[in-house]
C-alpha cells in the first residue's frame, strides 16, 4: 500500500497535544496506524514536546494538593458527553451504508465509517465545518484526484463535493465531521436523518 496523502504537521501536533475533537482524533490515528511516515513525525514531535518541557522549571506543590486532586476527582460525575448510537449499519442509498461510532450530545460533530459500492457516486454535498477522513480500504476520487487504502483527507467548510468509488471494488472510509453533510434535495434530508 502506497500511501500518497498525510494530515499536515499543524493537524499532527495538535493530534500529539491532544488538542483535537475526539471525531478528528480517531480518523488520524486510523492512518497513523496505517503510516510509517506519520508514526515517525508523531515520534519527532513527540520528543521535541518532551525536550522543552525539560527547560520549565518546577513548580512547588503544597502539601494538601495531592489530597485537594484526589478529592475533586471523586467529586466529578461520570457521565458520558457523547450521545449513544445505535450498533448496525444503516442504509444511506442503493450501494451506500454507515455506521455512527461517535457523536457528540453537546453539538454536531460526529465519527463514523462510510461502505460504498465499487464505481458508487456519493450525492453531491458540501459541509458546515471540517471534515476528516481515511480510507480504511478500496479508493475513491474526488475533484480528479486518487485516494487509496491509508490515504488522508481533510476538507474545509468550503468544500463542495461528490466523490466516487473505484470501479475496482467497494471503498470503506473513517469519517470525522465537525457537522453532517449539506446535500441537495432528497440527498440532504436523508444524509441529514440517518448521520
Amino acid at each position: 500500500m502506497t500511501i500518497c496523502h498525510h494530515p499536515s504537521e499543524d493537524l499532527l501536533a495538535a493530534h500529539a497535544t491532544g488538542a483535537l475533537k475526539p471525531a478528528f482524533e480517531f480518523v488520524v490515528a486510523a492512518h497513523l496506524d496505517a503510516c510509517a511516515l506519520c508514526r515517525r513525525e508523531m515520534a519527532l514531535l513527540c520528543s521535541t514536546a518532551g525536550g522543552l518541557l525539560e527547560d520549565v522549571a518546577p513548580a512547588p506543590l503544597s502539601d494538601a494538593a495531592l489530597d485537594r486532586a484526589l478529592a475533586q476527582l471523586g467529586a466529578v460525575a461520570l457521565e458520558p458527553k457523547a450521545a449513544a448510537l445505535p450498533a448496525q449499519e444503516l442504509w444511506l442509498a442503493p450501494g451506500i451504508h454507515m455506521r455512527r461510532l461517535w457523536r457528540d450530545g453537546a453539538n454536531k460533530a460526529r465519527a463514523y465509517y462510510l461502505r460504498v459500492g465499487a464505481g458508487r457516486a456519493l450525492p453531491h454535498h458540501g459541509h458546515d465545518g471540517a471534515e476528516m477522513t481515511c480510507v480504511l480500504s478500496g479508493a475513491f476520487w474526488d475533484g480528479g484526484v486518487r485516494y487509496g487504502a491509508g490515504d488522508f483527507v481533510e476538507a474545509s467548510a468550503a468544500h463542495s463535493h461528490q466523490p466516487r468509488v473505484d470501479e475496482s471494488g467497494e471503498c470503506i472510509c473513517l469519517i470525522g465531521s465537525d457537522s453532517p453533510p449539506r446535500g441537495h434535495g432528497l440527498a440532504e434530508l436523508v444524509m441529514r436523518l440517518r448521520m
